[in-house]
């Protein structure tokens, strides 16, 4: 037995410790989607007009105007006499869905309305710092240390966010929670994927990003019964220290203990799951370990710290690794951009976010069964041509208030598809990269998404030039990497590399690299997918 996953079954590869596993980590998941999509209603948009009354500076003022509330005949952005620009405001509080948020305390409308597209792009950025600095932490620290890192992180930015006295401080915080945001995703979904063997690994990193699906629609609920931005924010970031104790009842994970030539701590993890799993190792087990250390030791070759560059150096892990980059940037430039323009549709708010939010739960399911029968490059492309689909139809039909609920409709079904295809790229990329440098391929997958996160809500600030250019731009997107994705190899089947040299062995180059060399190099199979499978 040299491949971890030939004494992984041992120890038990589906039982309790598994579902403990999903269950902490989907818990952990719920308050970096809290920070994500809280913006939605933290910031989301009031009903304001220009202050007329020499009293603007006064609450007790702004309450009584927002208490006999009547929509203005003029411009909100200028006085009555239509020259001269307003400079203070009063919101609605009483009858509209908010009863204050960052956009009224901190005067967000006007020419200042574009801050709130900036503070998400901040965000989005963190999140993209975020996945390559604790991708690589995790890589070198190790899976649970950067965990809980990612979750402290998450907790004291999140509960500071509450009490920003400026716009600037704001800025500053969304920043640092999209930092810990991105840590926690990138390596719950590592841990969730070395801990089952190959059999069961997509099921396993799908069944795990419904704790992300079941946050956003806590989150819908949660926004619902408190209309307060700033207690919203602390209900939302308080509770993530919880995680911690949880976190550490699970352990490390024994893949990345062995990549790290620590057999002994390995076998130590082992002995616990295989108790929790009320498994009985066989007496040959330590020495397996150490075998399948060896081994794996062995394969690193000189690269014992292999990272990014190593990765991209691989001839068979290069093309993969760009195609799967763009996959992560389409998906998550449609999802996000999705979400943030949540607000610009008609209807209710939290009832289209919650509704928006429930179909992740089926979409994970579709993936799981559909990457099953026609595996992982078709169930790309399929699902990136439908949310094309979707987004070119939205660009048709807005503005005419007729089709408004078609068009709520339309955008609900492409966040299924969006879903659908975020959710599979993380758990292909699960699959894709060797245990070595897992997390660092992960972790730059991720930061290829924080891209097209950090481009959603610029992208969204071009509706105020032409109302469906965002959504022409979401379907142009998703419709190339719907034939690019055709080009990825499939990993149905194929055994978890270890390192790079045991991916060399496991996977032959993807058929556009093969173009380009002259159609050089292994067979590919009758399907024309480009992975051998060792049996």
């Amino acid at each position: 037995m040299t491949r971890f996953d030939d004494i992984l079954p041992e120890i038990g590869d589906r039982g309790p410790y598994q579902v403990l596993l999903l269950i902490v980590l989907s818990f952990v998941k719920f308050f970096a989607a809290f920070q994500t999509v809280a913006v939605v209603f933290t910031a989301g948009r009031m009903d304001f007009q220009c202050a007329e009354s020499g009293n603007e500076s006064s609450s007790s003022w702004q309450q009584q105007v927002a208490s006999n509330w009547t929509e203005p005949a003029v411009d909100r952005c200028y006085r009555l006499n239509g020259s001269e620009a307003c400079n203070v405001w009063v919101f609605n509080s009483t009858s509209g869905p908010f009863e204050s948020s960052w956009r009224s305390q901190f005067s967000l409308v006007c020419s200042r309305e574009k801050l709130v597209n900036l503070c998400s792009t901040l965000y989005m950025l963190g999140l993209l710092i975020g996945s390559t600095g604790y991708g690589a932490l995790s890589d070198h620290w190790g899976r649970l240390r950067a965990a809980c890192a990612a979750t402290i992180n998450v907790w004291v930015a999140g509960i500071a966010l509450a009490f920003s006295p400026s716009v600037e401080v704001y800025a500053a915080l969304r920043f640092l929670c999209g930092l810990g945001s991105s840590g926690i995703l990138s390596v719950c979904n590592a841990m969730m994927a070395e801990s089952v063997t190959q059999r069961y690994r997509l099921t396993a990193v799908l069944l795990g990003t419904n704790g992300w699906n079941i946050a956003l629609c806590v989150c819908s609920i949660i926004a619902f019964g408190i209309r307060s931005h700033w207690k919203l924010e602390l209900t939302l970031a308080g509770p993530a220290i919880l995680s911690i104790p949880l976190l550490l009842l699970l352990g490390e994970s024994p893949r990345w203990l062995l990549a790290k030539n620590r057999p002994d701590d390995a076998n130590r993890v082992c002995q616990r799951i295989a108790r929790i799993n009320c498994r009985r190792p066989p007496a040959c087990f330590d020495e397996d370990v150490r075998r399948v250390c060896r081994t794996l030791i062995d394969q690193q070759g000189s690269h014992p710290n292999a990272g990014l560059i190593d990765l991209l150096r691989s001839p068979t892990m290069r093309i993969p690794t760009l195609l799967l980059w763009n996959n992560f940037f389409a998906s998550s430039m449609v999802y996000y951009g999705l979400i943030l323009s949540t607000g610009t549709l008609s209807g209710n708010i939290y009832l289209t976010f919650l509704l928006g939010s429930a179909v992740g739960v089926p979409a994970s399911a579709f993936s799981i069964i559909t990457a099953h029968i026609i595996g992982r490059p078709l169930l790309f492309s399929l699902v990136y041509f439908l949310s094309s689909a979707c987004m070119f139809t939205i660009a048709f039909l807005l503005g005419n208030p007729e089709f408004g609920t078609l068009v709520v409709a339309l955008a609900i079904t492409g966040r299924f598809f969006s879903t659908a295809s975020f959710d599979t790229s993380w758990a292909y990329s699960g699959e894709l990269f060797p245990t070595l440098v897992r997390n660092v391929g992960m972790g730059s997958s991720s930061t290829a998404a924080r891209v097209g996160g950090i481009l959603a809500p610029l992208i969204n600030i071009l509706g105020e030039v032409w109302k469906p250019l965002p959504f022409i731009i979401f379907a142009s997107v998703s419709l190339l990497t719907a034939f690019l994705a055709l080009l990825l190899p499939e990993t149905k089947g194929a055994h978890l590399p270890e390192s790079l040299k045991d991916a060399d062995k496991e996977y032959v180059k993807p058929k556009v690299q093969r173009l380009f060399e002259g159609n050089r190099g292994g067979l590919s199979d009758a399907r024309g997918m480009q992975v051998e499978v060792k049996m």
